[in-house]
């Protein structure tokens, strides 16, 4: 299914052809229906991590923040976020004040996985815009990154990594950029080319640094 860009003036809506309202209605229940589906999920996994850290006597109101989701080869469900650390007060909790980890959770038949970590760090950088995300690749390897805090403001470079064994353990972080300024680099998406190489795509601030 593709679209034609295309210009809508006022009453443009009702010249459309049918068939691409027809579409676009498609694709609105589409978008219901996985934001019904990946909601449901995220609740799940939340009441899971909180009576899991119950259980463990850890506090209750650590709960899952930016949770990411991300759907393998294998229709398998990925959730991926970032929470404080034990000994990180939880109230009031952000990067710039205490440890963080990066962690995720599979969805395998009927349940969740026990939640595994990427990375923990007390230099993490994460906003309501830009966070870390965990990917699988079709041949079965995960790839996720992670945003560094390097200056003041929106200044911070992007780690990347890589496991091949679900997760269990991650390759040495790299940083796909060189330009070494104190700027912008976030924004990341995650995937695979046609030959199954990682590929990643950011927004990248270098030419914003300061002289």
């Amino acid at each position: 299914m593709r679209f034609k860009p295309r210009s809508i003036s006022s009453d443009g809506i009702g010249r459309l052809p049918l068939t691409s309202l027809i579409d676009i209605v498609f694709l609105l229940i589409i978008f219901f229906l996985v934001t019904a589906r990946f909601s449901s999920s995220e609740a799940e996994l939340a009441a899971a991590l909180q009576t899991r850290r119950q259980a463990g006597g850890q506090a209750a109101d650590l709960q899952p923040q930016v949770v990411t989701v991300s759907v393998g080869p294998d229709g398998r469900v990925y959730l991926s976020w970032l929470e404080p650390a034990p000994g990180t007060p939880t109230s009031g909790a952000s990067t710039r004040n205490g440890t963080f980890a990066l962690k995720f959770s599979v969805r395998d038949g009927a349940g969740w996985s026990a939640p595994a970590s990427v990375v923990q760090s007390d230099d993490l950088f994460v906003n309501w815009a830009d966070f870390p995300s965990l990917a699988p690749l079709p041949d079965g390897s995960l790839a996720a990154h992670w945003l560094v805090r390097t200056g003041r403001g929106a200044a911070y470079d992007i780690h990347l990594a890589r496991s091949t064994d679900g997760g269990a353990t991650w390759s040495p972080a790299v940083i796909p950029h060189r330009d070494g300024t104190v700027t912008e680099h976030g924004f990341v998406s995650l995937l695979a080319d046609e030959d199954g190489r990682l590929v990643a795509v950011w927004l990248d601030g270098r030419e914003y640094a300061e002289a």
